[in-house]
């Protein structure tokens, strides 16, 4: 297989495919461009300052600094750093997501995905206001899919 019918394939699969495998299309794009951009900065003496990026991407756990930056409750969704935790959430969202498209509908699973994100984010926020006072960040597609 060459490198243009891979790149065929994977525009037909985005054009032709349904709102799972285009929120699996965008996460794992999100994957690799983070961590690109980790490892130049780790390899190369580039010093792109990462860790500044991924505090404007991750959803803090500071209730204040998280409504400072409101657009967290979605980032944050979308970014993983590991590739077991992209993998694992990625296979959920594909099974998962399948079997919730043919109960509620295509045009459901975004609104419900990202609904489901930003509940988990607030209740992370409560429980860590709650039970923990430790610094930290929320990553990851879990409580969309979940």
């Amino acid at each position: 297989m060459n490198k243009n019918s891979i790149i065929q394939s994977l525009r037909r699969s985005w054009q032709h495919g349904d709102t799972v495998i285009r929120l699996i299309f965008i996460n794992v794009g999100v994957f690799v461009a983070l961590n690109i951009l980790l490892l130049i900065d780790r390899v190369g003496n580039y010093r792109l300052h990462l860790s500044n990026l991924l505090e404007y991407l991750f959803l803090p756990s500071h209730i204040i600094t998280a409504l400072l930056r409101i657009w967290t409750f979605i980032t944050y969704m979308f970014c993983h750093l590991e590739p077991m935790h992209i993998f694992f959430n990625m296979l959920g969202l594909y099974i998962f997501g399948r079997i919730i498209r043919d109960y509620i509908g295509d045009s459901k699973v975004l609104p419900l995905y990202i609904l489901g994100g930003i509940s988990g984010a607030i209740f992370f926020l409560i429980f860590i206001s709650v039970f923990d006072n430790g610094a930290g960040a929320l990553i990851g597609a879990s409580a969309g899919i979940m």
